[in-house]
């Protein structure tokens, strides 16, 4: 239980802005069960990033949502989609915006953990994404 209340502490002190304040709240090691696995970092700095990262992922999930719900409004206009440009552009692609966040989270003391590709998960969160998107607009 203390364990569960000092992680939540440490939660909640990271979203408003960082480590916790008061020395000793932090607790790293395995997550409880109810996670399926993983493991709070002894660095808090790194929990921040991971944090960040895994915010990122969600986020470009989102951003590609919204890139197909644009294009579908758009070709129900009768203009061209975009599709390609919101997804792929190099400068404003929602994958190259991702790509440039989490190379950003890796340049920042002290980077991400070695266990899992952050940099690559972007092309799996895409692959999902334009798996189960098309089939939102399903024959009536």
């Amino acid at each position: 239980m203390i364990k569960h209340l000092a992680s939540a502490a440490l939660l909640v002190a990271i979203a408003l802005g960082g480590a916790p304040a008061i020395a000793g709240t932090y607790v790293s090691g395995a997550l409880p069960a109810e996670y399926d696995g993983g493991w709070i970092p002894e660095d808090p700095l790194l929990l921040k990033n991971v944090q960040s990262a895994s915010k990122a992922n969600a986020q470009l999930g989102a951003n590609i949502e919204k890139c197909y719900a644009k294009g579908v409004a758009n070709v129900s206009k009768g203009r061209d989609s975009g599709l390609t440009s919101c997804l792929f552009d190099e400068r404003t692609g929602v994958l190259a915006r991702h790509a440039g966040k989490i190379a950003k989270i890796v340049a920042k003391a002290p980077g991400l953990p070695p266990c899992f590709s952050f940099e690559t998960i972007g092309t799996q969160v895409y692959d999902y994404f334009t798996t189960l998107t098309p089939t939102h607009y399903c024959a009536e």
